[in-house]
């Protein structure tokens, strides 16, 4: 049995479908990580910076 255009275009777009999604999840659990890195730097930052602000006695 032989395949027509349409349905091997079909079978290709799915296959594609499929490899996209699984980028999709791949790329989102990477900005994800990378969301968690910088929250967790801004929370060292701030906390550096409210010590040396109570080292200083409360100056800025």
């Amino acid at each position: 049995m032989v395949m027509s255009d349409t349905e091997q275009y079909l079978i290709d777009a799915a296959d594609r479908c499929v490899r996209l999604a699984r980028v999709s999840r791949e790329l989102a659990a990477s900005l994800e990580n990378m969301s968690n890195d910088l929250m967790a730097k801004a929370v060292e930052l701030d906390t550096a910076r409210d010590r040396k602000t109570k080292m200083s006695g409360g100056r800025s």
